[in-house]
């Protein structure tokens, strides 16, 4: 599915370049879109569930302690998603991906431990953390040449209401 913010006709163009480039599409949204709107496309575009069970959400659980204690630890690896130009199937850049190496859970995504991140008010500590760790590993993908391509990272909403988090981000 693509969603983007940007018009109708934009996103509409999007799609047919995406399927002239022998891509698969269910369909395409404009942001913001309404969960009935996705809903929609993916119940076409999908094989049913065999249970009820299987569409519960995963409840994962740890402590604070826990949480705490990984961020001391750095157990955050990261991975990272490419950022590829349609047209000319060029990599044009890379998205920074925190994941929680969990020592017995295993890998736990994002959406389990940010929230209880900023519960704790280690998301400062947590941001740092996982921007220095992004910039010192993103020269491993360097072209030849030595150009390292071009790093997203996520930033969260409280990090960003700290006015001095942008002078401090530069340098």
């Amino acid at each position: 599915v693509l969603f983007s913010g940007l018009d109708k006709r934009v996103i509409e163009t999007a799609e047919k370049l995406a399927q002239a480039l022998g891509l698969s599409l269910a369909g395409h949204l404009q942001k913001p879109f309404r969960l009935p709107e996705l809903n929609a496309i993916l119940t076409a575009h999908s094989a049913p569930r065999a249970t009820a069970a299987a569409a519960a959400p995963v409840r994962i659980s740890f402590s604070d302690k826990d949480l705490s204690g990984a961020v001391d630890r750095h157990e955050f690896p990261l991975c990272y998603q490419p950022q590829i130009c349609l047209l000319t199937g060029e990599v044009l850049g890379l998205e920074a991906l925190s994941r929680w190496q969990h020592p017995s859970l295993g890998l736990i995504y994002p959406d389990h431990f940010i929230p209880k991140l900023e519960l704790l008010e280690l998301m400062e500590t947590f941001s740092w953390d996982y921007v220095d760790h992004a910039l010192a590993e993103v020269t491993q993908f360097a072209a030849p040449d030595g150009t390292v391509p071009r790093l997203a990272v996520n930033i969260s909403v409280s990090s960003l209401r700290n006015l001095n988090f942008p002078d401090t981000f530069m340098r």
